[in-house]
């Protein structure tokens, strides 16, 4: 049934730098879209020349260059980036089945641990003449035979972590500093050490921790194995090459990848090997999502500064090496990694990695140093939307790293702005001393982890929008007219617009409510090789692998739609009386059938969120603090999980608005709600308008989240473009706002992209904490973007129909 899978990615030892999927291309079926635009934009060598980066290797030193060559980084980036969609690791997948068989009788601790086992000392090494950091995972583009097992076993390529086999709810920052400082064996021995020590756990708990430590030792041992296997590998390869260079630079890899499996790093090329292997593991091989990096340019510095002193190593080649890194990041998650979208068959399919930067260290000091500006060269070199570089901002930072930083978020390279003197605050009244809180990172679409605290904060989603439409109903959704929510006032009986806000409020509450209960079951599992790098499991033991949550954001989502919403009935029902509460809500039943004048009035005839308006701001700042009164008010009644309001809708903005009925600001049923901190689709004014606006809701209870806000480009250009967009970020900041990202593209080009997607390849949008190139976006992600846009724009025509008349 079906040939043979087709490889990807296998060694060749050819020595010149070509694909190695080349001849197998030739000969086998058509390329896909996604895998020919890869290929098409492999231009890394044309950004090289761009930066002027060729001339400064050589300029630096005269003698031996080792990865420095323009077309051995655009090979290492096409051999990683070119994978089609279609391939799968099928190897892991049949090792996972086996095992479960196989170790079905173990605990497990013990059955996880030897299942890392199996599949570190199974999995084929896959090294390429061009690799610099070993590490390159197997995928094969399934035969007809291989797609029957992938149907009949499903999970086994898209459920994170594999929950029963590998358990790993995935979404975390390990300890990397302690990674790097203690090494594999070392880390090792931290597990032997808690073993001896913990003669406390007693009774039937011993025989299930025991067995957990060693799973741990036993799939650490394995990862330093695996490496062992890569490097001899790569030295076969050296031995079979006739290129002196490329035997060189593979025997240099191989030694590297070797050092670290039994040593802590000592170089910088050293602890970017360990890392990037290790991530490699957790997100490809135990199929880990949003395995996220953190603060590299701390926990690196100390091994980049000494190999600069000593001349190990020169800024250039630190540059490319950081680079190959991050390309690296992006294994197995697909060429397409948006949850609507998403065609990649692997449990890390929607994994979406963030380097920070800058930031103050846990003194208190600026945490801008060189390699932060090593980063923001090599995040040139990728050309990728993956990864994105997260700009800790606070007062004082250096202010030439800051241009640079300006200049890659302008250049719509994946970049942003989060605000130290809101995050690090509120953390530290969440009850984290303020030393951990300056040491926080950004992951998983705009939410701030603690590297190596273990588990992160868990989330729930409010729509804003229906609990107004339930305080005029009450408590009956509107569409299927059953009992949703408490049940408050009847229409008639909300006397005034303070009645309203009350019922409002009730609706709220016990959303919340419910959502605590929710949050109080949950249970986050991490897998076992990064025990040891979260502090805290040394001294928990056996409990390690289930935590319960301790974080809660909950997300306010649809904040324009219901401001509006409050602002629209305030107006018309309370102060004009134009129409009755009662009439208004059977209005909204029928989705504005017949009542055009109306919802016309309601769109343009009443303040509206993204205006300077006294009354809106004001409206913002009751609805703002409302929330986030109600959030505190819930978790302090909880011993256990601390909850923060938060106002990030992510896309959910989108799923939420097809459950939604009409709303009193205009809006048809099931169209999406508005998106994030924006105002509604042609709502907006002048930016500086929009962010005062923003800034009125309290960013400074909420540490997650943050928003898309579209500039044009010829506004910021030049270095006069860059001060203004400096200007606009401060200014944001210094009000209080959390966070900022841009997209640089008028509506004219995204609604050109959506007609001729053939021109706009590459054409790089922010979607909502990640980059995507904005043609592989789905229809509804692409029309929510294009609204999106059309609330940042200034008096923007409206030309919405009903639904039934489209």
């Amino acid at each position: 049934m079906g040939g043979p899978s087709r490889q990807i990615g296998i060694s060749v030892t050819t020595p010149t730098y070509e694909n190695p999927m080349a001849e197998e291309e030739r000969t086998s079926e058509p390329d896909s879209p996604n895998r020919r635009e890869f290929l098409r934009r492999s231009a890394l060598g044309t950004a090289v020349a761009g930066l002027g980066l060729g001339g400064a290797f050589a300029a630096e030193e005269s003698g031996k260059r080792r990865f420095d060559r323009a077309d051995e980084i655009n090979a290492i980036r096409e051999a990683y980036l070119a994978v089609p969609d279609e391939a799968v690791f099928l190897e892991r997948a049949r090792v996972l089945l086996e095992c479960h068989e196989k170790y079905a009788h173990l605990s497990s601790g013990l059955r996880q641990g030897k299942t890392v086992d199996e599949l570190c000392d199974r999995i084929t090494p896959i090294v390429n003449p061009c690799d610099i950091l070993l590490g390159r995972i197997l995928e094969e583009v399934p035969s007809a035979q291989d797609e029957l097992f992938i149907k009949d076993n499903p999970r086994l390529f898209v459920s994170p972590g594999d929950p029963g086999r590998l358990d790993s709810t995935s979404i975390y920052i390990p300890d990397w500093a302690q990674l790097l400082r203690l090494g594999i064996t070392g880390l090792v021995r931290e597990v032997e050490a808690s073993g001896e020590a913990d003669g406390r756990v007693v009774d039937e708990k011993v025989r299930i921790h025991r067995d957990y430590l060693q799973g741990v030792r036993l799939s650490l041992m394995a990862i330093s194995r695996l490496m062992n296997r890569y490097a001899d590998r790569a030295d076969q390869l050296a031995g079979e090459t006739a290129d002196s260079q490329v035997a060189a630079r593979l025997s240099e890899a191989a030694a590297t990848c070797r050092k670290v499996s039994s040593s802590p790093p000592a170089t910088f090329r050293e602890a970017l090997q360990l890392f990037s292997f290790f991530h490699t593991v957790l997100s490809c091989i135990i199929g880990g999502r949003n395995v996220t990096p953190g603060r590299m340019d701390q926990y690196l510095l100390p091994c980049y500064q000494r190999d600069i002193a000593t001349g190990v190593i020169t800024r250039s080649e630190a540059v490319v090496l950081l680079a190959v890194a991050m390309i690296r990041l992006s294994q197995l998650t697909g060429n397409i990694a948006v949850d609507f979208d998403s065609t990649k068959r692997s449990p890390n399919r929607y994994s979406h990695h963030y380097v920070t930067l800058a930031g103050r260290t846990p003194d208190g000091a600026s945490g801008v140093n060189e390699l932060s500006f090593a980063f923001l060269e090599a995040i040139r070199l990728v050309d990728y939307r993956e990864p994105s570089l997260c700009i800790r901002w606070f007062e004082g930072i250096d202010e030439e790293f800051w241009r640079e930083a300006l200049r890659l978020m302008r250049d719509r390279i994946p970049s942003f702005a989060y605000n130290d003197h809101v995050v690090v605050p509120t953390l530290v009244r969440c009850g984290m001393p303020e030393r951990q809180a300056l040491d926080y990172a950004h992951c998983a679409c705009l939410i701030c982890f603690l590297p190596g605290d273990g588990v992160g904060s868990a989330r729930a989603n409010h729509n804003l929008p229906r609990y107004v439409l339930l305080a005029i109903n009450g408590g009956r959704d509107l569409l299927s007219g059953e009992q949703k929510g408490p049940a408050t006032p009847a229409p008639d009986a909300l006397r005034d617009f303070d009645d309203l806000v009350d019922a409002v409020r009730t609706q709220a509450r016990v959303g919340l409510e419910k959502a605590l209960e929710r949050h109080a079951t949950q249970v986050k599992r991490y897998p076992l090789p990064v025990w040891p790098l979260f502090a805290e499991h040394l001294q928990t033991g056996y409990r390690y692998w289930e935590h319960k949550t301790k974080h809660a954001d909950q997300q306010c989502i649809g904040v324009a739609t219901g401001v509006d919403s409050l602002l629209a009935i305030r107006e018309l029902v309370y102060r004009r009386k134009t129409v009755t509460l009662a009439k208004l809500v059977s209005i909204l039943k029928d989705n504005f059938r017949g009542h055009e004048p109306l919802r016309q009035s309601l769109l343009h005839q009443t303040p509206s969120y993204g205006s300077d308006d006294e009354e809106v701001l004001e409206m913002i700042r009751l609805v703002g603090d409302m929330w986030a009164e109600e959030v505190n008010r819930v978790g302090a009644n909880s011993k256990e999980i601390k909850v923060r309001p938060g106002f990030h809708s992510w896309l959910y903005n989108i799923q939420m608005g097809k459950q939604t009925a009409a709303t009193p600001d205009g809006r048809f049923d099931g169209e999406p709600l508005s998106s994030d901190h924006l105002p509604s689709p042609g709502k907006g004014r002048a930016p500086t308008e929009m962010l005062n606006a923003m800034a009125r809701l309290p960013h400074r209870q909420s540490c997650s989240g943050g928003t898309t806000f579209r500039l044009s480009r010829s506004h910021f250009d030049g270095e006069n473009g860059l001060d203004l967009l400096s200007s606009l970020i401060r200014t944001y900041f210094a009000q209080g706002g959390l966070q900022l990202h841009f997209v640089f593209a008028d509506t004219a080009t995204l609604q050109d992209a959506i007609n001729y997607p053939e021109r706009y390849e590459d054409l790089l949008v922010r979607v909502t904490g990640f980059s995507e190139y904005f043609v592989r976006l789905s229809p509804e992600v692409q029309q929510e973007i294009l609204r999106r846009e059309l609330a940042c724009a200034v008096d923007q025509p409206t030309t919405d129909t009903p639904r039934e008349e489209r």
